[in-house]
This record gives C-alpha cells, sequence and structure tokens, in this order.
C-alpha cells in the first residue's frame, strides 16, 4: 500500500508523523505518549497506527474552555 493512511470502513488509520502534524507536536513525543498509554494506538509489525477518529477525541478531551469575558451593563455592573 503506498498511502500514508489506511481507511477502514469509516475510520481512517495514520502513521506517526501525521499524528504528530495533527496534534503540533514531534514524532517523538507522539511516539512517548504511545509507549506510555496516553494515546490509543495499533501495532502492526513495527508500524504504528493511531486511529483518526480516537486521535480527535483525545484532542477535544484535552480541551482548555475559554474563560468568557464579563463586560459591564450600562450601570457599569459587569455581565456574564
Amino acid at each position: 500500500m503506498s498511502t500514508k493512511a489506511y481507511e477502514e470502513g469509516s475510520r481512517m488509520r495514520i502513521g506517526i508523523r501525521e499524528a504528530a502534524s495533527i496534534l503540533g507536536v514531534s514524532p517523538f513525543t507522539v511516539r512517548d505518549m504511545v509507549r506510555r498509554r496516553q494515546l490509543p494506538s495499533y501495532k502492526i509489525g513495527a508500524r504504528v497506527l493511531l486511529d483518526s477518529r480516537e486521535l480527535e477525541e483525545y484532542v477535544r478531551a484535552h480541551r482548555i474552555p475559554a474563560v468568557r469575558e464579563q463586560r459591564p451593563d450600562k450601570t457599569g455592573t459587569a455581565v456574564k
């Protein structure tokens, strides 16, 4: 297979480099996260693949919500 990603039904398996690009970290960091079992992965022979949906779930689970800005109303009292 010449592609870097492998499709299975509606799921797509991606390699370490593509996962690193999505997360904005180095391939070394992704390998380390897989080794420490922080990211779910599939090992097929020497190749490590990650599921794109599971990677998206990981990103969403680590989302830090923004603090809502408080703006004053006409009386000068802060309104949420």
